[in-house]
């Protein structure tokens, strides 16, 4: 080979082998098995959740006149023990999905005239209100506890008048406080 094509060759190959080495370490990188996590929080933040569960509960604000059975069901996600996120679900099985429909209708209309009366945007809660076959469900949000109020508190099965008590509860008492109602709590994670 003559020195030209020696040139040539190591004028195409040097930038060659670095792009490789280059692609290699960044494979490296991002493959490596390893994950980072970041927090903005200096402090440590403990996260824990309780699921309390019960059947019918007397004056709960979606009360089935017409259900064969009824689930209602509280998930609490706590921060450092202090309640921060609630999740309400209701289920009820009807004798048959037109009966199930027309509480649905009934339900969904109570829930948005009430939060209306009281000026609360009653998308807030991420509402969702459905029908399959003989089941009805309802599902209700708060994605912080800011959105627990004397308003709000009753549709998580808390005393109106005493919601600013509960909102500083550790996870024991608010898992008590539900057990007094009738409602079978665990511990999540």
């Amino acid at each position: 080979m003559n020195d030209e094509k020696k040139r040539t060759i190591k004028t195409i190959m040097i930038p060659f082998v670095f792009l490789a080495l280059f692609v290699l370490i960044l494979i490296v990188i991002f493959f490596n098995g390893h994950e980072t996590y970041t927090s903005t929080d200096p402090e440590d933040n403990i996260v824990t959740a309780i699921k309390c569960v019960t059947g019918g509960v007397d004056g709960s604000f979606f009360s089935p006149s017409t259900a064969n059975t009824i689930e209602n069901q509280v998930k609490i996600s706590f921060s450092n023990d202090k309640p921060d996120k609630f999740f309400y679900s209701f289920e009820g099985v009807y004798r048959d999905k037109s009966v199930a429909e027309q509480e649905n209708a009934v339900f969904h209309a109570k829930y948005n005239k009430y939060l209306g009366a009281k000026s609360i945007d009653h998308e807030s809660f991420t509402p969702t209100f459905s029908t399959v076959e003989t089941k009805m469900r309802i599902n209700l949000y708060a994605k912080d506890r800011d959105m627990i109020n004397r308003i709000t508190a009753v549709l998580f099965f808390i005393d109106s008048d005493g919601y600013e008590g509960f909102l500083g509860y550790s996870s024991e008492q608010v898992t008590n406080y539900y057990e007094k109602q009738g409602f079978s709590c665990e511990k999540q994670n």
